[in-house]
């Protein structure tokens, strides 16, 4: 069986827009971090971030595609679709 972290991400948070791609220190983003300290885990074979497919997500999507990180993107308003598709 394959296991797999989904990663929850959007830029547009109401009570803190952008938070994913704030650093979190002098040389990783948030989204970095989260990612750095998901792969010490031993119980999964893979980890996805999903986003939507609002063109501000965008950054989302070229960030960590450009470090080799799945990325799936789906309907904003359905979260539940977009874990299930993903």
């Amino acid at each position: 069986m394959t296991v797999g972290i989904i990663v929850q991400t959007r830029t547009g948070s109401t009570r803190l827009p952008g938070k994913v791609m704030m650093k979190a220190d002098d040389k990783l983003l948030m989204v970095d971090y989260v990612i750095n300290q998901l792969k010490h885990s031993k119980l999964h074979d893979e980890i996805v971030i999903a986003t939507t497919d609002l063109k501000q997500d965008d950054v989302i999507f070229d960030y960590v595609t450009n470090r080799n990180i799945p990325c799936f993107r789906g309907d904003e308003k359905n979260v539940l679709e977009r874990h299930y598709q993903c």
